[in-house]
């Protein structure tokens, strides 16, 4: 909430008697006082700022970041975001990246990251440090990580609004059905166009904004906490009906989740 601070020092105030208000006038006045508070109190989803975060692998981070750190900086510059992304763990392949700005900015910022993976494209690393095939030309995933206890509310009743995203986006999200090692949080792939990584974020954004009180209290994953695994040429999420949650396919989870 903005903060408004009075620029007139110690100057005196005179002070003048109110006038008598009747029964009626003074409730309307008191009614129009509490119509203005909440006015105050709630500020438009686009006027919210919130923190964002990605599972990006050792190579992607190396994309985000540039060289000398250029990319990440011009990252933060066009988008006028804080960006960052978290410290090399050896033997652990993954890197988390923040992006904290409001929200239009946040899914503007994660539409420049998905254009500088699809200027530079590159097998796709999973959770676990294993790779797929490259995307699609034009197309790329980026992995937002998401509290477990808001899964309901991006999935929403009977999975409309995970359809909905969807639709309006026109990617495809997937997520897993397992937390991810010593936290409370689930990765959500989206699968689709730098436009449409765009969207999706945007009404993801939404969702994580409108119900944050479930967020409260979330363990956020930490790379350092993972336990290096060996590669394999499997993707255990992707396509694992046991493991993730594909979205567009998968109706009959989308409640459980």
């Amino acid at each position: 909430m903005s903060q408004y601070t009075n620029g007139f020092g110690n100057m005196h105030r005179v002070q003048f008697p109110e006038p008598a208000l009747s029964a009626s006038e003074h409730d309307s006045a008191n009614s129009s006082v509490a119509d203005l508070s909440r006015t105050v109190d709630a500020p438009s989803v686009q006027d919210t700022q919130l923190t964002l975060r990605a599972l990006v692998s050792t190579k992607e981070a190396g994309v985000i970041i540039g060289k000398g750190g250029k990319n990440v900086a011009d990252l933060r510059e066009a988008a006028n975001v804080k960006a960052g992304v978290s410290k090399v763990v050896p033997g652990v392949h993954d890197r988390v990246l923040s992006v904290t700005g409001f929200l239009g900015d946040v899914a503007n910022a994660y539409q420049l990251v998905a254009q500088t993976l699809v200027e530079n494209p590159m097998a796709v690393s999973t959770q676990l440090g294993m790779q797929l095939a490259t995307p699609p030309p034009m197309q790329t995933v980026v992995r937002i990580l998401i509290s477990h206890n808001l899964m309901g509310t991006i999935i929403g009743r009977q999975g409309l609004k995970i359809k909905h995203i969807q639709d309006t986006s026109g990617a495809r999200l997937v997520a897993t059905k397992e937390m991810l090692p010593q936290s409370t949080e689930r990765v959500v792939e989206v699968h689709g166009s730098v436009e449409g990584i765009r969207v999706a974020i945007e009404e993801i954004g939404k969702c994580l904004i409108d119900d944050w009180e479930r967020g409260v209290g979330t363990v956020l994953y930490n790379p350092a906490t993972r336990v290096p695994t060996v590669t394999s040429t499997s993707n255990p999420y992707v396509n694992n009906l046991r493991a993730s949650v594909d979205f567009t396919h998968a109706d009959s989870d989308r409640t459980t989740a």
